[in-house]
C-alpha cells in the first residue's frame, strides 16, 4: 500500500493585493482631473460707505453677463461646464484700524481645454470703461469707492505640468437665428456739457419704457433702466434687454419714428451739437439722430448771417486855416421883449392801458363709465404736455383735475394764440396712440378735445362711435353761387372762421379702443 501524498497549501499575503486594488481605483477616478485644470478671475469691489451684501452679489453677475453679451464676446456663457460665475461678500469688524468697511469678490471660472483662450478673452473685456461705470453704478459702492481685476491659475490633479494640443482661433459666435436669443439694447444721449437735470435720464428710461417699447417684451427683470445720468461726461446711458430679435426690432423701428424721436429730444431740452442713439450689437440694430444731420429734429437751425459792418468813415482832411476874425459889430439897440404866449389847453390823461387778450385753453375732457377710479392724472398731464410740445407749441401750464361727481377728467393746457391750439389738436390726431399709452387711459374711455375761443373743428371716428356734429354759426344772407367760393369736400373736416361775437367752444370725439388701452 503506497504512503498517502502529503499536500501544502499557501496563500498569498492580502496586504499588497488590497493596496494595489485601492491605488487602480483611485488613478481611475481621478483620471478626469489629471489633465484638467481651471482658470479664475477676480473682480474685487471694495466699499468704505455701505455694507455690500448677497443681493448686490445677484446685481454684479446679471450686470457683468448683459455686458458681455452686449459687446458680444466670443466666450460660451450658457454652458457651466465651462464658464461659472461665484461671489462673495465680506465685512471689516470694528477696531480694525481701516477705513474699508466691506468688500464684494465675483470670481469668474473657465473650465475645460479652451479655458486659456477664454481667460484672455475675459481679461481683454475688463480693459472696456463702460463696463466699470456700469457695476460701479449698479452695485452703489458709494465715493472713494474701488476695485480691482486679477487673474488666478487653479491648477487641480495629480501632475504638476500639463501639455494642451495647440487649438485653432475659435470662429466668432454665430448670430442668434430669427426670433431667439435675447438682445441688449443700449439708448445714448449726448451732449457737449454735462447734463444739469437731475431727472434728464428718469425721463428718458420712462420714454423708452412706456413709448418706444409699446408692443415688444422686455425680459424679466432687465427692462429699461438708467446706468449713467451724464452728470459728469454729458452721456446718458440707459440700457434694457428685449426677449427675442423681434422684440428689438419692434423698437428699433419705433425709435426710427422722426415724430417720436423729435418729442424724445425736446423733451429733454436737446439742442445744437446733440446726439441722440440706439444700438443693438447681437440683433442688428443701428439708429442714430444727429443735430448736425437732422436740424429739424432737435430744433437747431443756423443763425441769421450777420449785417454787413458799415462803411469805414473817410480819413479826416488836413485842417484848413481859418480866416482872420472879423471887427465886432457896433452894439444893436435892445430889442423888446415878445409878448408871452396864451396858456396851453390841459393835457388829456392817458387812455388806459389795454386788457391782455383772454388765455386760450386746450381741454382734454375724458369720461370712462366704471373706470374713475383707474385714472393716472399725473400720467395725463404729461402725457398731454408732451403731445403739445411735440407739436411744437409752447406751454405756460398744464393742469389736471378728476371730477367725480360728473364722472370725468379734465387736463387743460394754456396756449398763446387760437393758431398755436388749433395746430396743436390738430396733431392730437396722429399722436393719440402715443397719448393713449402714455396717459394710461383704461378701456373704452372718450375724449372729448375742445379748444376755447374759437370756431377751429376737428372730427375724429373710431370704432362705430359717430362723430360730434361741427358748430354751425347763425344763419345770414347767402350770396349768389360762385364754384369758386364753395369749400372743397377735401377740407370738410377742418374748419377755421371768424365770428364778431364770442363764439362758443368746439369739441372732438375719440373713443379709446380696448386692444391699445390694454397695451
Amino acid at each position: 500500500m503506497a504512503p498517502p501524498r502529503l499536500s501544502r497549501r499557501t496563500r498569498a499575503p492580502r496586504g499588497p493585493m488590497v493596496l494595489l486594488l485601492l491605488l487602480l481605483a483611485l488613478c481611475l477616478a481621478a483620471a478626469p482631473r489629471c489633465t484638467l485644470a481651471a482658470l479664475e478671475g477676480e473682480l474685487t469691489f471694495a466699499s468704505v460707505v455701505r455694507d455690500l451684501t448677497p443681493a448686490d452679489c445677484a446685481v454684479a453677475s446679471s450686470v457683468l453677463v448683459d455686458v458681455l453679451v452686449s459687446y458680444n464676446v466670443p466666450i460660451d456663457l450658457a454652458i457651466p461646464a465651462s464658464f461659472s460665475l461665484a461671489c462673495r461678500t465680506w465685512q471689516s469688524g470694528p477696531g480694525g484700524g481701516s477705513a474699508l468697511r466691506s468688500a464684494l469678490v465675483l470670481t469668474a471660472t473657465f473650465d475645460g481645454l479652451p479655458f486659456l483662450d477664454n481667460l484672455k478673452t475675459f481679461s481683454a473685456a475688463m480693459r472696456n470703461e463702460v463696463l466699470w461705470r456700469s457695476l460701479f453704478l449698479a452695485i452703489n459702492l458709494g465715493c472713494g469707492a474701488e476695485a480691482f481685476y486679477t487673474d488666478v491659475a487653479a491648477a487641480t490633479g495629480l501632475t504638476s505640468e500639463t501639455l494642451v494640443p495647440p487649438s485653432p482661433p475659435r470662429p466668432p459666435r454665430p448670430p442668434f437665428p430669427p426670433g431667439l436669443g435675447p438682445c441688449i439694447l443700449v439708448v445714448k444721449a449726448i451732449r457737449p456739457v454735462s447734463w444739469a437735470d437731475p431727472q434728464a435720464c428718469a425721463k428718458l428710461t420712462s420714454g423708452m419704457t412706456y413709448t418706444f417699447a409699446m408692443g415688444a417684451a422686455m425680459a424679466p427683470n432687465k427692462t429699461f433702466v438708467c446706468l449713467d445720468d451724464g452728470s459728469t461726461n454729458g452721456v446718458l446711458l440707459v440700457v434694457g434687454t428685449a426677449n427675442s430679435r423681434e422684440d428689438a426690432q419692434v423698437v428699433g423701428r419705433a425709435f426710427a419714428t422722426p415724430v417720436l424721436a423729435a418729442a424724445t429730444a425736446k423733451m429733454l431740452g436737446m439742442g445744437c451739437g446733440t446726439l441722440l442713439s440706439l444700438e443693438g450689437a447681437t440683433c442688428d440694430i443701428s439708429v442714430a439722430y444727429a443735430a448736425a444731420q437732422q436740424p429739424l429734429i432737435f430744433g437747431c437751425f443756423p443763425s441769421p448771417p450777420a449785417s454787413p459792418s458799415p462803411p469805414a468813415p473817410p480819413s479826416p482832411l488836413p485842417p484848413v486855416p481859418s480866416p482872420p476874425s472879423p471887427q465886432p459889430p457896433s452894439p444893436q439897440p435892445p430889442t423888446p421883449q415878445p409878448p408871452s404866449p396864451p396858456p396851453r389847453p390841459p393835457v388829456a390823461p392817458p387812455s388806459p392801458p389795454k386788457a391782455p387778450p383772454p388765455t386760450v385753453f386746450l381741454q382734454v375732457r375724458i369720461t370712462s363709465p366704471g373706470s374713475m377710479l383707474r385714472f393716472n392724472c399725473s400720467a395725463v398731464r404729461g402725457a398731454l404736455e408732451l403731445a403739445v410740445l411735440t407739436a411744437g407749441v409752447p406751454t405756460a401750464n398744464v393742469t389736471c383735475a378728476v371730477d367725480y361727481i360728473a364722472r370725468e377728467v379734465v387736463a387743460r393746457a394754456a396756449v398763446q394764440d387760437t393758431q398755436s391750439a388749433a395746430l396743436a389738436a390738430t396733431f392730437l390726431d396722429p399722436f393719440l396712440g402715443a397719448f393713449i399709452t402714455l396717459g394710461q387711459l383704461p378701456c373704452n374711455s372718450a375724449l372729448d378735445i375742445t379748444i376755447t375761443d374759437t370756431l377751429y373743428y376737428l372730427g375724429l371716428s373710431c370704432l362705430s362711435r359717430p362723430s360730434p356734429t361741427p358748430f354751425t354759426p347763425a344763419a345770414q344772407p347767402s350770396p349768389a353761387f360762385n364754384p369758386a367760393t364753395q369749400p372743397s369736400p377735401a377740407f370738410a373736416t377742418s374748419t377755421v372762421a371768424a365770428a364778431t361775437q364770442p363764439p362758443p367752444v368746439a369739441a372732438v370725439a375719440a373713443v379709446v379702443p380696448r386692444q391699445a388701452a390694454q397695451a
